[in-house]
């Protein structure tokens, strides 16, 4: 179906946002780009684009647009890789980050997030090695269960958080190793894992 002059300026701008960026822009953001009073007016373009068949939408996703065919290139992101955390400086500080990677972002669709460097073989019970780069999205609120990156006086540590009555337990994936207990006050929990890459 043919497109008025303004909602193929609304597709095009969602079709380089993703391009770029690798995730689709909200409405809100697609109404701020073209000046909009209202996000109303870019809801109805993008309304109008999804009956037409150029987009589609994951339900009661913010950033749930989708294009009709192949996704627009490129389809990776640079994230920082950080090793060895110092003492007072922040995860992303620039004296932590050793590289930075280009990750799928269609395996791994992060607005934002890092790498960390495994060390040590805590977790290869999990099927994380030393020398993996595990991917973390921060920001998270993490559950029991989860494979988080806690920060501990200052270490960074990959391991399966589990909380008990206050109490942040964080446990290893290995048969010779005891899980660590800390007060809630003691642990930062930096991010959870979603997902790992290992070179050969």
């Amino acid at each position: 179906m043919m497109l008025t002059k303004a909602q193929k300026r609304v597709l095009d701008f969602i079709l380089k946002h993703i391009g770029q960026k690798g995730y689709p822009p909200t409405v809100r953001e697609v109404a701020r780009a073209f000046g909009y009073r209202s996000p109303l007016a870019a809801k109805q373009h993008i309304d109008a684009l999804v009956k037409k068949g150029y987009l589609k939408r994951k339900p009661s996703i913010s950033r749930g647009l989708l294009p009709v065919g192949p996704s627009p290139r490129p389809v990776t992101r640079s994230i920082p890789v950080v090793g060895t955390i110092r003492a007072g400086s922040p995860i992303l500080a620039s004296e932590n980050i050793e590289e930075y990677i280009n990750i799928n972002v269609e395996l791994f669709p992060l607005e934002e997030g890092f790498g960390l460097r495994v060390v040590g073989d805590s977790m290869k019970g999990a099927g994380i090695l030393e020398g993996d780069i595990v991917i973390v999205r921060p920001e998270v609120e993490p559950r029991t269960g989860d494979i988080v990156v806690a920060l501990v006086e200052d270490e960074a540590t990959v391991k399966r958080l589990f909380i008990e009555d206050g109490t942040v337990i964080l446990k290893p994936e290995h048969p010779d190793m005891r899980p660590m207990r800390f007060k809630a006050a003691d642990v930062r929990i930096l991010g959870k894992v979603v997902g790992l890459i290992r070179r050969f």
